[in-house]
């Protein structure tokens, strides 16, 4: 067991990551959490246009890297796609915290979904199923929308 943890922030685009690299990387550090920021990949450019389905692609991609991988996401509410989840639900809330505490749940449970793995053993007698759950790898960083 390591006595720090490092995490892959997926950024939105360049602003978002030099954020992540000046002052939320310096001031973890001291606390033992290593950021590494990531742009997310788009192809042709980098920034903007935030759809889940870009995102997905991308936490598949550090999930499949190393087992032990902690992925946090660092986007603007302001642009995120519609197909993003809990947008819906979101956009019927009139408190930013409370769209952000929506959204936050809804992507790390649909990541769990997406991403768990689900294991059978089987014996003679039995069968027992189990799901490993990506929860512990996938964190929302808690921050409010503004």
């Amino acid at each position: 067991m390591n006595d720090y943890a490092e995490v892959i922030v997926l950024a939105e685009g360049p602003t978002e990551q030099l954020f992540v690299k000046r002052l939320l990387a310096p001031y973890l550090a001291h606390q033992g959490v290593f950021l590494t920021p990531v742009i997310l990949d788009k192809p042709g450019e980098k920034g903007g246009d935030v759809k889940f389905a870009r995102a997905r692609n991308d936490i598949e991609k550090h999930l499949k890297q190393r087992k032990n991988t902690w992925i946090t996401l660092l986007v603007d509410y302001y642009g995120i796609g519609s197909d993003w989840p809990g947008y819906a639900e979101s956009k019927k809330q009139a408190q930013h915290t409370r769209k952000a505490q929506i959204m936050n749940q809804a992507t790390a449970e649909e990541v769990d979904t997406l991403f768990s793995v689900k294991w059978t053993l089987s014996t003679r007698q039995n069968k027992v199923e189990f799901k490993v759950a990506t929860r512990r790898l996938f964190m929302p960083l808690p921050v409010a929308a503004l």
